[in-house]
């Protein structure tokens, strides 16, 4: 029975039974999709085996529940998901890493292309390589710790302290509806921010609270509605042109910092720097138009 069916559930006895369900599923779904990521990644049938890919999806669905979680506990505080939420993002701080690290090796060799194989330009691809492999250490070390199975522990006993209580705080439709609210209203105050003082620190804050949102809405979809199937569509393209913002700017600091470190390598190192810091601008100016798609979306839906 999928969430949107069992959230129409008959009351039992007058009482509205629905929240405990509710986010029982949304914890069984996402126990789920990490066990399929990690039953695809499985090398040796007892640990987690390194794939980009599928560690990919593996920190998705991490992240995935993580702001589920917390906005279903920002409208309805008696589900104390601050601990659960801490333990996951524990298990999922070294695979962010990896991906910033891989974003980089990958914009620099585009970057340099066959330049990336002599003079400067192999050294500042080694470099970036060298960073790749440096956080992808922590990652495999992870997974071979059964990083899966960790998580998986984290949401099962999770869901089973969940208190009888719970069952009673109300319907599911209203607390789903409020929480996408209340992530949305975050959006609008980061976007606030941003137009006030633009920066590239304003427009991540805004990116994170995009994500967050987009996120709640997918997990809310089949319960709310195809209003908000289309709301968190605007939201990932939102999301996306200013996670792309984020990563050429975050490739343009590094490329700064390695030119100032390494005098041999200044020359080349800022031309890639200024590239990337002119494609960030270039994504940075789509925002406006994106966010005021999802705001519209946003108006009809909530």
């Amino acid at each position: 029975m999928g969430t949107g069916q069992s959230a129409r559930v008959a009351r039992v006895r007058g009482e509205r039974v629905l929240v405990g369900t509710f986010v029982r599923e949304l914890l069984l779904r996402a126990s789920r999709e990490i066990e399929e990521a990690a039953a695809s990644a499985r090398g040796d049938g007892s640990a987690d085996a390194y794939d980009p890919e599928l560690t990919r999806l593996l920190r998705v669905s991490l992240r995935r529940v993580r702001y589920q979680l917390a906005a279903l506990s920002a409208v309805e505080p008696a589900l104390k998901t601050r601990g659960v939420r801490r333990r996951l993002a524990e298990v999922s701080e070294p695979f962010g890493a990896l991906r910033d690290a891989q974003v980089l090796e990958d914009a620099v060799r585009d970057a340099l292309g066959a330049r990336r194989r002599r003079g400067a330009g192999r050294k500042i691809y080694r470099r970036a390589v060298r960073e790749r492999r440096r956080r992808e250490r922590p990652v495999r070390r992870a997974l071979e710790a059964g990083a899966s199975i960790t998580a998986l522990t984290v949401l099962d006993d999770y869901r089973r302290a969940l208190p009888f209580r719970l069952w009673l705080l109300g319907e599911a439709d209203p607390l789903a509806r409020r929480a996408l609210r209340a992530a949305w209203g975050d959006v609008e105050r980061a976007a606030r921010r941003a137009r006030a003082r633009p920066s590239d620190r304003r427009l991540h804050e805004l990116r994170v609270e995009a994500k967050r949102a987009m996120y709640v809405a997918r997990g809310f979809a089949e319960l709310l509605g195809p209003g908000v199937e289309e709301l968190a569509e605007r939201l990932s393209e939102l999301q996306g042109a200013l996670g792309r913002h984020h990563d050429h700017a975050n490739v343009a600091r590094w490329l700064h910092r390695l030119g100032r470190k390494r005098h041999a390598l200044r020359r080349r190192a800022r031309r890639l720097a200024h590239d990337e810091s002119r494609r960030a601008r270039h994504e940075a100016r789509r925002w406006r138009a994106l966010y005021k798609d999802a705001a519209r979306t946003a108006g009809r839906a909530l």
